[in-house]
């Protein structure tokens, strides 16, 4: 999980995530999901595969 405070114009934000991954020699995937809070709530979503041959 990773959760974070910052300030950007027009003010402060919040954001929390939860990251889950998937590792194998050839091939990698991540799916992360959160929020961010500024002035109301957004959905932010994240979604990476990776293939390696060898």
């Amino acid at each position: 999980m990773n959760a974070a405070f910052g300030m950007k114009n027009p003010g402060a934000f919040f954001s929390a995530f939860v990251q889950y991954r998937v590792s194998k020699p050839t091939q990698s995937f991540s799916y992360a999901i959160g929020t961010t809070y500024q002035k109301g709530f957004t959905l932010e979503q994240s979604l990476s595969f990776e293939y390696t041959p060898i």
